[in-house]
């Protein structure tokens, strides 16, 4: 692991662009949105102001887009197939950490896979635009 981190700074802008526009069509009636509100016990009219959560919702997409360019630059991942394994690796790792959690709430798995499933496909979109764009 080299202390000589090269990033490319637009495509870690991408990223966290590439996070909002998939996180609002996966939360969104086309995709998971009616699902994900039934499942976590709400209707429209009782979620705050979105405000507040997409000012948190850019700064996180922006560290998590940073992190994962990283990553993937900390272990040589530099063609599809590295990214790929990288990709699977994180999302093995976040889904069994917030499973844990799942089980001790009570919560339902079907919950856990479109909450998690949203970060699954991000890090495998993120982690081959992060290698096809160095």
């Amino acid at each position: 692991m080299s202390a000589d981190v090269v990033l490319n700074v637009w495509a870690i802008l991408a990223g966290a662009v590439i996070s909002m526009v998939l996180g609002s069509l996966w939360y969104s009636k086309l995709l998971f949105g009616n699902v994900w509100m039934k499942l976590i016990n709400k209707r429209q009219e009782d979620m705050v102001s979105p405000t507040g959560p997409m000012i948190g919702a850019v700064i996180v997409s922006l560290v998590n887009s940073f992190a994962l360019a990283v990553l993937l630059e900390w272990t040589g991942a530099f063609d599809l197939w590295d990214a790929l394994g990288v990709a699977a690796l994180l999302s093995v790792v976040v889904t069994a950490a917030t499973a844990i959690n799942y089980l001790f709430e009570g919560r339902k798995m079907q919950l856990l896979a479109v909450q998690v499933g949203y970060h699954v496909v991000l890090f495998v979109i993120n982690s081959i635009l992060f290698t096809v764009w160095q």
